[in-house]
This record gives C-alpha cells, structure tokens and sequence, in this order.
C-alpha cells in the first residue's frame, strides 16, 4: 500500500512538473520571452529580413515605425511613406529616397551621405545632427524642418529653399547658395565659410554669432539685421546692404566693403583691419570703439601641417595648440594629442581611433561623424561639441566633461562613461548599449530620447523622470532610485534592478520579462498592463502595488508556498533568467577546451 502510494505520489508531481514545462515551453510564450518590446515594434512594421536590412517587397507604407539605428545603406526607398517614422542613426547612405514622404519624420544623427532625395518631402523632419554631405536634395520639401548642427557639405540644394528651417550651428561650408531663399531661418552660429550667398534673401534671418569667412555676399541685404559676433574675415561684401545693422563684435578684417551701405550700422567693438571701410557709405557711423589691430595667432608651429585630409596616424601632437583650425576628415588614428587645446575647431568625419585625447580640450568644436572608437578621452573637455552621428564605442570618457554637447545618432557602445558630466547634453537617437555610466551626472539629460540596452547605471538618482517607453533591456540598474517617475511602456525585460526603489512609479504596459526585482521597494507601484512573468520578487516589498486583468504574470510573482513551488521547478527546466552578480563558479568548474587532444 505504502508502495503503490508512493509510485503515484511520484507520478503525480511528475506530471505536474511537466504540465508547468509545456505551459511555460510552448512556442507562442517561447516567443513572446524572446521578443522585447523594441523588437516588436519593429516586427510589426512587418518589413525587416534577418539582417536587420529593409524589405520593402510591395509595400510602401512605413509611417510611424521605429527603424532608428538600422542598416538602410542603397536601401531602394522611393516613394515609400515614412512620415513620422524614427530612423534617428540610421546609415542611409546612397539610399534611394527619391519623391519619399519624410514629413514630420525623425533623423537624428543620421548618415545620409549620397543619398538621393530628389522631390522628397522634409516638411517638419528633425535632420539634427544629419550628415548630408554630397546628398541630393534638388526640389525637395525643406520648410519647418529642423538641420541643427547638421552637415551640408557638397550638399546638392537646387531648386531647394529654407523656409522656416532651423539650422542652428549646420555646416553650410563651401556650399553655392546664391540667390537661395532663407525665409525665417536660424541660421545663428552656423558655418557658412566660403559660402557663395551671392544676392541670397537672408531678410528676417537669424545670421547672429555665423561664421562667414570668405564667403561671398555681394549684393546682399543684410539691413536692420543682428549680425552680432559674425565673422565676416576676409568676406566679399562688396555693394551689400548694412544699413542699420548691429555688428558689434564681428570680424571684418579683410573684408571687401567697396561700395557698401553701412548707413547708422553699429561697430562698437569690431575687428577691421585690412578692410576697406574707407570705401563704404558710413554715414551716421560711430568710429570710436573700433578695433584696428591684429590679433595674432597662437597656433603651435607642430600643428600648422594639421590641414584637411592630413594622414598621420600615431604622431606625437601632445600639448598642441590647434585651437580653431579645420583639419576635417584626417586619419590621426593613435596620434597623441593628449593635453592639446583643440576648442571651436573643424574635427568632423576624422579617425580618431585608439588616440591619446586625455585631458583635451574639444570644447565648441564640430565632430559629426568623427571616429573615436577605442580612444581615451579620460578628463576631456567636450562641453557644447557637436558629436553627431560620431561613434564613441570602447571609449573611455572617464571624467570627461559632456555638458551641452550634441550626440544626435551617436554611437557609445560599451562606452566608460563613469563620473562622466552630461549635463543638458542632446542624447536624441544616441545608442548607449553596454556603456558604464555609474555616478555619470544626467541633469536635464531627456533619458528616454537614447537607448540603454545593456546599460550599468547602478545607484543612479532617476526621480521624478519621464522615462516612458525607455529602451532598457538587460540593463544594470542595481539601487537606481525611480520614485515618482513614469516608466510605461517601458523596455526592462532581464534588467538587473536588484534593491532598486520604484516607490509610486508609473509602470503601465512596461516589459519587466524576467526582471530582477529582489529586495526592490516596490510600495505603491502601478503595474497595469504591464508583463511580469518569470520575474524575481525574493524579499521585495510589495505594499500596495496595482495590477489589473491585463497584467500578465505567472506563479513567479505570486508569494504563496504552492506558486513558489511551481516557479522554482519551472526555473529549473528553462534557461531564462535575469542577470546575476559574478560569482567563481562558472571559473571554477570550467574545463579548457584547449586542453583536449
């Protein structure tokens, strides 16, 4: 008797077990664990192959979906609908978007270099951080969009005009823009250096801080306009319209201002030396604060061979004073410029791979598109750099000071960013995955405009933040502070939050799949819709949290012995887990492979 039941006490617990093991194994729910909800989003744009490369087959319509970061080089995308899609650094390189709708459409930081766009409509598209270098943009749809620190270089524009466009501190350099309409545009700080604005219409233009060295503005009317800190050096300014425009601070030195009308303009504190102001209609001019002499330069005689294109790879240009100069799309790959004073310089699309910037000074200079894969950027002043588009991967910026840099589209994986300073940096597109970013300071830092897959940001104060939809899976987040903020939607499928406080925190529709919980508080938090299973609760406090119908969860969350049983031997069969803190024994008990005969 004894036997017989034992024989089905066995049998029992044996067919328990494996009914938990089909339920938990089935292919929808294998699926499901498998899926994050980035992936699905993408998976229900229905138009990705296996490589993460477009599809498109015989569909054309993409609005609205999430393709930020993939790989769309000479992707054939003419006429196909993306308006309002995220394709912020994605490389679209030589991509074929002619006649595209790209209304409204989100580009951070993206690589569209030879990329065909003739016709296409920009109406409202955010190209911030974009690389538009030898992109065709003949009579496309530019109004109310956005190029902040974008890249025009060689940038084909005809029959193309700026209407109400922000392009605040783009590059414009060398480009023809004469006769070119910029009707309400920012164009403040931006670089329009050798620039042919030759009767351009920059009326009700914001022109302030530009950088306009020998460019040619003959003909142009500049009148009543706020042409503070421009730098005009060596300018053709031959029979423009001045009249009545504030140019304090700018730089005149060289310029032609034969024949121009610089009628009640205002010179206090500029630079004219070498100019022909004797030749301008100054009438009702004051004279009096206007700087003649030169200012010399300080440039480094080492570093006067730093020009565009330079090829010295692993040169020593440690200490360096290149403040200012252009020396773009160079290969100093391993160079030492360690201490070297690089601010408000031309830096973008140069390899900087495995150089020594430690301590460098990069403050104000453009870097779109630059290399710094493996680079050692430890205490680096970056401070209101455009990095763009850049890719930052394996770098160490230990220290390094980020604050009000642009890294639209940027790549930082695995990136150290310890200590780092972040402070109201533009993180819009940027992928962060893998990166070491403890006690990195992310004041007014918008988390939820990057990605964080991956991410270790143990101990960080995330409080009172709008973190919806925020990409982070597999993350790191050990004794992250979250009270009061808002993470619906949110991506935290295997994130490591063990200890982490989610006082009152707005989790709705969130993906905790596999979540580590363990000795979280996790008093009054608001789990509605969101998906809970195989989560790890052990010792978590659990006082009035909120769940509904469509919470889904399975015994994993449920703190009665019977459902710990059932989680336990669940866990037992699957290989799915959350992430563990490092322990010896895989090390211990592995067996070298090398050793085998």
């Amino acid at each position: 008797m004894d036997t017989t039941f034992s024989i089905f006490s066995i049998f029992g617990i044996s067919l328990v077990i494996l009914t938990i093991f089909i339920v938990f194994s089935n292919d929808e729910n294998s699926e499901l664990f498998q899926i994050s909800m980035a992936e699905a989003e993408l998976e229900n744009c229905k138009k990705l192959n296996s490589n993460n490369s477009l599809s498109l087959q015989s569909e054309k319509n993409l609005s609205g979906c999430d393709l930020s970061g993939l790989n769309l080089r000479n992707a054939d995308l003419r006429e196909v609908n993306l308006s309002g899609a995220n394709l912020s650094g994605a490389d679209l390189t030589g991509a074929d978007l002619r006649e595209a709708d790209l209304q409204n459409t989100i580009l951070y930081g993206a690589d569209l270099r030879e990329a065909d766009l003739f016709e296409a409509d920009l109406g409202g598209a955010n190209l911030s951080g974009a690389n538009l270098r030898d992109t065709v943009l003949e009579s496309a749809n530019l109004d109310n969009a956005k190029l902040q620190y974008a890249k025009l270089y060689k940038t084909i524009l005809a029959n193309s005009d700026f209407t109400n466009v922000d392009a605040k501190k783009a590059n414009f350099c060398g480009q023809d823009l004469s006769d070119k309409i910029f009707f309400m545009t920012n164009l403040s700080g931006a670089d329009l250096a050798y620039s042919n604005l030759v009767y351009a219409q920059l009326k009700n233009t914001n022109l302030s801080n530009a950088y306009m060295k020998d460019a040619n503005l003959a003909g142009v009317d500049l009148s009543n306009q706020n042409l503070e800190n421009v730098n005009f050096r060596g300018a053709n300014l031959f029979d423009a319209n001045l009249e009545g425009s504030d140019l304090s601070g700018a730089d005149l030195r060289g310029a032609n201002l034969i024949n121009a009308n610089m009628k009640n303009t205002k010179l206090e504190k500029i630079k004219l030396t070498g100019s022909e102001l004797d030749k301008a209609e100054i009438e009702g001019v004051d004279l009096s604060e206007i700087i003649y002499e030169e200012i010399k330069s300080e440039v480094s005689p080492e570093a006067k061979k730093l020009q565009k294109n330079s090829i010295f790879p692993d040169e020593d240009f440690s200490g360096v004073n290149a403040s200012g100069k252009n020396f773009s799309e160079s290969n100093l790959s391993g160079t030492d410029f360690s201490n070297s004073n690089l601010k408000d310089s031309s830096l973008s699309e140069i390899d900087f791979s495995d150089a020594n910037l430690t301590g460098a000074d990069l403050s104000g200079s453009d870097l779109l598109g630059t290399n710094f894969i493996g680079a050692d950027l430890e205490n680096a002043n970056l401070s209101g750099a455009n990095l763009s588009g850049a890719n930052l991967s394996g770098a160490n910026l230990k220290n390094a000071n980020l604050e009000n840099s642009k890294l639209f589209g940027a790549e930082l994986f695995g990136t150290i960013l310890e200590k780092a300073n972040l402070t109201d940096a533009e993180i819009n597109g940027a992928n962060f995955s893998g990166s070491i970013m403890i006690k990195a300071n992310l004041s007014g830092v918008t988390l939820n405009e990057g990605i964080f897959n991956g991410v270790n940001l143990s101990g960080a104060d995330l409080t009172n933040k709008d973190l919806s939809k925020i990409k982070f899976h597999n993350a790191i987040l050990k004794d992250v502070n979250f009270t009061n903020s808002i993470l619906t939607s949110a991506d935290l499928s295997n994130a490591y939050m063990n200890s982490a406080i989610l006082v009152s925190t707005n989790l709705k529709n969130a993906n905790l799949l596999s979540a580590d919980l363990g000795g979280a508080n996790l008093t009054g938090a608001d789990f509605s819709n969101a998906d809970l299973r195989q989560i790890y609760i052990k010792n978590s406090n659990m006082d009035d949290i909120k769940t509904n119908a469509e919470t889904k969860m399975d015994s994993c969350f449920k703190i009665d012995i019977f459902n710990k049983i059932i989680c336990k031997f669940f866990r037992m069969f699957t290989e799915s887990g959350p992430s563990y803190e490092t322990t010896n024994e895989l090390r211990d008990s592995y067996v070298l492979r090398s050793n085998d005969v």
